[in-house]
């Protein structure tokens, strides 16, 4: 069986509290990745709970095998549709924070 991982060349792959600190990134790679990263949340929360209607309460719980394996779907699928920049949330919250930072910078 070939499994194929997708590359991802938006960014770095960093966690938002060692983003900020971190060398050698640009603001804006900073900002991208942090709100890429934001909307992958939201996704996440928002498959998992559109999940429940469909599958009843007892196919939900995040415990034994079953769990582990439909939160790693949830994640990986809210990964992929936040990198597919196809909701725009990313896009608004980077313009958002964008206009912040230049606002506060003398």
């Amino acid at each position: 069986m070939n499994l194929s991982i997708n590359s991802r060349a938006s960014g770095p792959q960093l966690p938002p509290e060692r983003l900020a600190k971190a060398e050698g990134i640009s603001d804006d790679e900073k900002v991208d990745e942090l709100a890429r990263q934001f909307e992958a949340v939201l996704l996440r929360k928002i498959i998992t709970e559109s999940q429940k209607p469909l599958l009843g309460p007892g196919m939900m719980s995040t415990s034994g095998p079953n769990g582990v394996y439909q939160d790693l779907m949830v994640s990986r699928l809210a990964d992929d549709l936040a990198h597919t920049n196809s909701f725009g949330l990313a896009e608004s919250l980077k313009a958002q924070l964008t206009r912040q930072n230049t606002v506060q910078k003398p």
